[in-house]
């Protein structure tokens, strides 16, 4: 049972009180009366918003960094190299980003160390990893190497290979759990092989889960409501698939070939399962649509969703929006990435600005998420409102119903959360400021607060 609160001397274009019990929204407006028996709370002049709904992420898997090094202010390989010759090995490094470094990974250099080392990109799509990290690999997971070192597959499963047992993926899955509820976060879209961890953790925050899907048959599985399927990769690693070069030349390919989303999709729907495809290169967007197009012809797909549509082909969105797509979007690419002199650019030269055009995602239904990168709501937020096209910028106000209501939508959840109406869940962040500069200071989920700064 949730919580009765009466909040108070709040700022809401709603008004400035609201009543909350059992963990649902009584009422909200001007002086509302303040009932027997609720738990006052004064905001002192805070913002509320409904809770964040991260659409897109990976929580169990970010809390696992406990167990590994992050890599992601490392300014150089020469800075890497260094903090592996403080450790004793073995060395599990992430989120490494060589985008802006002055010198180059140079593999080779990983061979002085006697332990494994591995080291994955924030992307997660690229690994290097040293022998002795590869013969222990290949050990348990032969398909995570190929000739040059580790396969794609086997970066993006990393955590998985070097897996820290029961206990430490519930620790792993609890510290992501409370990083989220201190960001404001309320529910999220976890996409994983397992959320047992998860479970166990007894976190109050609320997930709607995706079980990723490659080789096995699709199938239903406890606890999970959709599937995620792969169309390519990376950016940043250039296995993303392009209609268009590279500025290296090349142009990616694809993860997944068209019959096989095709058979997946058909198969997830049948059994009543929502489907989620990843997508960043315009060739790879463009490969879904189709698949979906396929799929549509004699299925009925429940808001078929893309992730990520970094590049999309312009007859593309008019067909996502006639077949009901989900446009799942991460505005937090955008400041990594997507800024002038960012790694967009250099990789894709003058059309990095048409990268993630968040204005167009509007024309279907857009919903936000971090993919971990990371995962402050509040820091992607700034990337759809500063996109370096004007065209492409949202409203702080679209931007804030895309973490929210997009969010409830995409996981089908509109009728519970992702807004602040009478009859819905008491899901709640206050913040000192505005956004996207102000501060979380309190979330509360059912009623009850589970974060206070």
């Amino acid at each position: 049972m949730g919580g009765d609160l009466y909040l108070t001397n709040f700022r809401s274009r709603l008004g400035d009180s609201l009543v909350s019990t059992e963990g649902v929204i009584e009422d909200i407006g001007m002086g509302v009366t303040k009932p027997t028996g609720h738990e006052v709370i004064d905001l002192d002049g805070g913002l509320l918003l409904p809770g964040f709904i991260d659409a897109h992420t990976h929580i169990q898997a970010w809390g696992l960094r406990l167990f590994t090094t992050d890599l992601g202010n490392a300014d150089s390989w020469s800075d890497v190299i260094s903090r592996i010759s403080g450790s004793e090995g073995p060395f599990i490094g992430i989120d490494y980003d060589e985008s802006g470094w002055p010198d180059d990974i140079r593999t080779n250099d990983l061979e002085e160390f006697d332990f494994p080392v591995a080291l994955r990109r924030v992307c997660g799509h690229k690994a290097v990893a040293n022998e002795a990290a590869l013969r222990l690999i290949e050990e348990d997971h032969p398909r995570a190497v190929e000739d040059d070192g580790v396969s794609e597959k086997g970066a993006l499963e990393l955590f998985h290979i070097f897996d820290p047992g029961p206990e430490g993926r519930i620790e792993a899955a609890t510290h992501g759990a409370d990083t989220a509820l201190s960001l404001g976060i309320t529910t999220v879209h976890e996409i994983t092989h397992d959320l047992t961890p998860l479970k166990r953790s007894g976190t109050p925050l609320k997930w709607r889960g995706y079980r990723v899907t490659e080789d096995e048959p699709v199938g239903r599985h406890e606890d999970f409501e959709g599937i995620k399927l792969f169309s390519d990769g990376s950016i940043g690693s250039r296995t993303a698939w392009m209609l268009e070069d590279y500025t290296d030349g090349s142009r990616g390919g694809p993860y997944m070939e068209r019959d096989s989303i095709v058979e997946h999709a058909m198969r997830a729907t049948e059994l009543g399962l929502q489907v989620m495809t990843h997508a960043l290169g315009d060739a790879a967007v463009q490969n879904v649509v189709e698949a979906y197009t396929e799929v549509a012809g004699s299925h009925e797909m429940t808001r078929p969703r893309i992730e990520h549509l970094e590049l999309v082909p312009g007859p593309a969105w008019s067909a996502m929006r006639e077949l009901g797509v989900v446009a799942s979007m991460q505005p937090n690419f955008t400041v990594n990435w997507g800024m002038p002199g960012g790694m967009y650019e250099s990789a894709l030269g003058a059309r990095y600005v048409t990268a993630n055009n968040y204005r167009k995602g509007l024309d279907c239904s857009l919903a936000f998420g971090s993919d971990c990168m990371p995962i402050g709501p509040l820091f992607g937020l700034k990337g759809a409102l500063e996109h370096p096209d004007a065209n492409a910028r949202l409203t702080v106000e679209q931007a804030v119903t895309a973490y929210t209501g997009g969010g409830a939508f995409a996981g089908m959840m509109e009728g519970k959360v992702g807004s602040i109406d009478t009859g819905k869940a008491s899901d709640l962040v206050v913040l000192t400021g505005d956004v996207p500069d102000g501060q979380v200071v309190m979330t509360i989920i059912d009623g009850e607060v589970v974060f206070r700064a």
